[in-house]
């Protein structure tokens, strides 16, 4: 069963950052968290970090929702995209920090 859902996890991150890989809202680029995918009944949450903080808030909802209803139009996934900090894709790959000393 776990087996099952980490297999549909990974099945899930693929299609959304597929149909997110064209939307480029206000210039900025979208990326799928696999770390932070879960599913709740029949849908599933998909938190997506854009590679900044979005100026054109309409312009960034608007992508999203239009992601949202083409998966489930097309691919009958029940999606959610939840908005991610922008800062943490880039503090993901800058790696751990040092602390400087007193």
């Amino acid at each position: 069963m776990i087996e099952e859902l980490e297999v549909a996890r990974q099945v899930v991150a693929r299609k959304v950052a597929e149909y997110l890989k064209n939307r480029r809202p206000g210039g900025m680029t979208l990326e799928v968290d696999p770390q932070r995918i879960r599913k709740q009944g029949s849908e599933w949450q998909v938190v997506v970090h854009p590679s900044e903080e979005p100026s054109k808030l309409l312009e960034y909802y608007e992508a999203l929702a239009d992601v949202e209803m083409a998966l489930d139009e097309r691919e009958h996934l029940n999606v959610w995209l939840v908005t991610g900090d922008p800062e943490h894709s880039r503090a993901a790959d800058a790696g751990p920090q040092a602390v400087p000393a007193p």
